[in-house]
């Protein structure tokens, strides 16, 4: 019998986003491609998976796509195309084991912006229901019967109780601090007005994760050295004098500095890692970049977002799987680590770990999923917000014990399920807030979570 109690109190999450993303199998490498189409920037795909729900098939919904956006999906293998006229192509069907999903971003009690996905094919109906509602701002749960509702709430569409506010990335009130800082060692720039969708080369930057933002004009910019994506708000009068030419860029002084820099600690990282299968990254995230991702990480513990104690391995330590903004660098480091290791590799997932005083790391290794580990600190502190001595991580390598000692922004990179690693007792009255980067070769053919 359906729960009224708690279905009376069930209503539209506010902080919904939602995109259209056509999962893909890739021939070469055996693995599943995830295209995703954000509806600010492509508005039509809301009424194709509309119609997908609705229970038209493929021509029909797709009937309206322009040309162009045919044959995009046709290069990505999503579509196939009639071959009677070239010029005027007709969306035909699907490729063979193309499926077609709503991805949704939303937030809700102890879980901050989180990555989802509703199966069109498997959810029609709560489907058609939530890409009608997103619309309209319906709020009353008409035609939803009591599995699309559950449905529905597992996915975090519908809540009963509306999340805590977001954690500001990039923070307003910080941002004018850090801006021209990170913008000194910028060599592509990318202007994000208020309003509109993050630009396209900025969402090949970010990978899969896409953060949630303020409501401001987003200046974007991929750093020199590690290519790392990372966004600010810049006051108008400086905005007016920014330098957008990618060749301009590169001839300021502190980009190129920037750039020789990381190519020499690359070049380092390399030999370390071939001869001690460890390499530690001093800065991997520029100093301004990581005042900014620090106060988030603050922001996500103050708003309750990592939840209850107790992960499940660590009873001192609160967790979150993917959280979208320090995920959305997980894209980039893995072409970072590639370089490193001199194998080419993927994102699995991302898992950010806050541990308080007394917590103990044990001694392990990691699952298939983990092959390589980059952690990452952005966090250590006291009770009182002021900086304390790095929290040693103990790798057994060539059977001794070798400490690492992380600063803030820096990262350590070893193989995870290869080389035994843990924590001491976190001292009382300290916090450590570390982002676990996770990468597997393409051919690995486990679940990537």
């Amino acid at each position: 019998m359906e729960s009224t109690s708690i279905n009376s109190h069930l209503h539209l999450n506010p902080s919904l986003r939602l995109m259209a993303t056509f999962r893909v199998l890739n021939e070469e490498t055996r693995q599943v491609d995830h295209h995703d189409f954000l509806f600010d920037r492509y508005p039509e795909f809301k009424a194709i998976l509309l119609a997908l729900a609705s229970d038209q098939k493929v021509p029909t919904a797709f009937a309206s796509a322009p040309i162009s956006l045919a044959h995009m999906l046709e290069n990505k293998g999503i579509v196939q195309l009639s071959v009677d006229d070239k010029n005027d192509p007709i969306i035909i069907g699907f490729k063979p084991q193309v499926i077609a999903t709503i991805t949704i971003f939303a937030r809700y009690e102890n879980t901050p912006s989180t990555r989802r996905a509703l199966v069109i094919d498997s959810f029609k109906s709560a489907s058609k229901w939530l890409l009608t509602a997103i619309d309209s701002d319906q709020s009353e749960l008409h035609g939803l019967n009591s599995d699309d509702k559950t449905t529905l709430a597992e996915q975090g569409v519908l809540i009963a109780n509306d999340p805590p506010s977001i954690a500001s990335y990039p923070n307003p009130l910080l941002s004018e601090a850090v801006s021209l800082q990170q913008l000194e060692t910028a060599e592509q720039v990318f202007i994000q007005n208020s309003g509109e969708a993050i630009p396209e080369k900025v969402i090949r930057l970010l990978g899969k994760q896409v953060p949630e933002l303020p409501d401001n004009k987003i200046v974007w910019s991929c750093d020199a050295g590690t290519r790392l994506p990372n966004a600010t708000i810049l006051p108008e009068a400086e905005l007016s004098q920014l330098i957008t030419d990618t060749k301009q860029r590169l001839a300021i002084s502190s980009v190129a500095k920037r750039k020789q820099e990381w190519k020499k600690k690359l070049s380092i990282a390399k030999v370390e890692f071939k001869r001690q299968a460890y390499a530690q990254l001093i800065d991997v995230i520029s100093p301004a970049h990581q005042l900014s991702l620090q106060a988030h990480v603050k922001a996500l513990v103050e708003n309750n977002y990592f939840g209850p104690l107790g992960d499940g391995q660590v009873d001192r330590r609160m967790a979150i799987h993917n959280e979208t903004v320090t995920a959305s660098l997980h894209h980039r480091l893995a072409k970072l680590v590639s370089l490193i290791t001199g194998e080419e590799l993927q994102a699995s997932y991302a898992y950010l770990g806050c541990y308080l005083g007394g917590a103990v790391l044990e001694r392990h290794i990691d699952r298939a999923q983990c092959q390589y580990n980059l952690s990452i600190v952005f966090d250590m502190s006291d009770e009182e917000g002021n900086p304390v001595e790095p929290w040693p991580i103990y790798l057994q390598v060539k059977n001794k014990p070798v400490a690492v000692n992380l600063e803030i922004g820096s990262g350590l990179l070893y193989r995870g399920t290869d080389i035994e690693h843990w924590r001491d007792k976190l001292p009382e009255g300290h916090r450590a807030i570390v982002c676990f980067y996770h990468f597997v070769s393409p051919s690995f053919d486990g679940s990537l979570i």
